[in-house]
C-alpha cells in the first residue's frame, strides 16, 4: 500500500513537549493525518507488530461500541465483577476480545479498568460529536517500511484514533515526534 505522507498542511510550527503519561516527547510541529492509513503497534504473541489502526482490537471494540451505544451506556454503571457476564450475554464479542488483548499484552494492567476507561472515552466522544469539538490530538512519527514506503506510526492515541475512526472521522490532528 502506498501511503502518501507528504506534509500538505502543517497546522502549527510550535516546539512543545508532549506528555504521554509514560514519557515526555519533544515535537516541533503539528499536522493532520489520515486515520485510514495510520499505523500502530500492537503486541501479538509476545511480539510487537505494526498494523493499521482499523485492524486493531481497539478499533474493533470501538466499532462494536458504536453499534451498541445503549448496551455500552448500561456498562458504565455495572459493578466490575458483572462486566464479563454482561458482555457475553449481550454478544459483545469484540469488547471481550479487547479485554483479553489487554490481559495478554499488558499483564500488569487491570484489563477491566482499562476497558471502563475506554468506555468513558468513547461516551465522551459521542457527546462531543466530532474530533474538532473534543479537540483530540495524537502523537505520531514518520517511519518507512522495507520497501521504502513512508507512513505515520502512532506513538500515543490509539484509543482516541480507534474511536474517531469508528465514528467515521477521516483525519486527526497530530503532533510529530522530533526526530
Amino acid at each position: 500500500m502506498n501511503v502518501n505522507i507528504k506534509i500538505k498542511t502543517i497546522l502549527e510550527y510550535l516546539p512543545s513537549i508532549y506528555n504521554t503519561r509514560y514519557s515526555y516527547i519533544f515535537t516541533l510541529y503539528g499536522v493532520e493525518v489520515s486515520l485510514k492509513s495510520l499505523r500502530c503497534n500492537v503486541i501479538n504473541g509476545g511480539q510487537l507488530q505494526q498494523i493499521l489502526v482499523n485492524e486493531s482490537p481497539h478499533f474493533r471494540c470501538a466499532l462494536e461500541c458504536f453499534g451498541n451505544a445503549i448496551k455500552i451506556n448500561q456498562l458504565l454503571y455495572l459493578n466490575r465483577s458483572l462486566i464479563a457476564g454482561y458482555l457475553e450475554c449481550n454478544n459483545l464479542e469484540q469488547c471481550r476480545k479487547y479485554i483479553s488483548y489487554i490481559e495478554n499484552a499488558h499483564p500488569d494492567t487491570d484489563a477491566i479498568e482499562a476497558f471502563q476507561n475506554f468506555l468513558k472515552l468513547f461516551t465522551k466522544s459521542l457527546e462531543c460529536g466530532s474530533e474538532r469539538s473534543c479537540n483530540y490530538r495524537v502523537l505520531v512519527k514518520r517511519e518507512s517500511d522495507s520497501n521504502g514506503e513512508n507512513f505515520w506510526l502512532l506513538i500515543d492515541g490509539l484509543h482516541r484514533s480507534s474511536i474517531l475512526l469508528a465514528l467515521n472521522e477521516l483525519r486527526v490532528s497530530a503532533r510529530v515526534k522530533f526526530p
